[in-house]
């Protein structure tokens, strides 16, 4: 019980006292462009002296406007490096990659009423989703 308790504490603590707008996100780049990893850390300086690899900076804040458009990643993404960008894994193998957000889209448009839908791969359309 006293353990939870310090936990707690500790974590209110950082919450409270933190600047986590500060916080900045590196990407580790592995084989092919992928990414291995994402960290916090002070700057891309520390991560390449301390861990080694290929590190790059990716942006959360989409107030930023050094971000623009950019999309923030996680592991497995693909880094874009004419670009500085990052595109997410391809959900389905039908998808194709929009060239303007290095998002990937359906190669149907989704329909907009209200319903949910989900992507059917087999059929290559969206069905609603009950």
């Amino acid at each position: 019980m006293k353990k939870i308790l310090i936990k707690m504490l500790l974590f209110s603590f950082l919450v409270c006292f933190c600047n986590v707008s500060d916080a900045k996100y590196f990407a580790e780049i592995g084989e092919g462009n992928v990414v291995r990893r994402v960290i916090v850390a002070d700057n891309i300086e520390w991560c390449q002296q301390h861990l080694g690899g290929e590190w790059v900076e990716t942006f959360k804040d989409k107030d930023n406007e050094i971000v623009n458009s950019k999309n923030y990643c996680g592991k497995g993404y693909t880094y874009l490096p004419d670009k500085a960008d990052f595109h997410p894994i391809k959900p389905y193998s039908s998808w194709i990659l929009n060239g303007t957000n290095n998002r990937w889209k359906a190669p149907i448009v989704k329909p907009i009423d209200g319903k949910r839908y989900k992507w059917n791969e087999v059929n290559l359309k969206w069905e609603e989703d009950i």
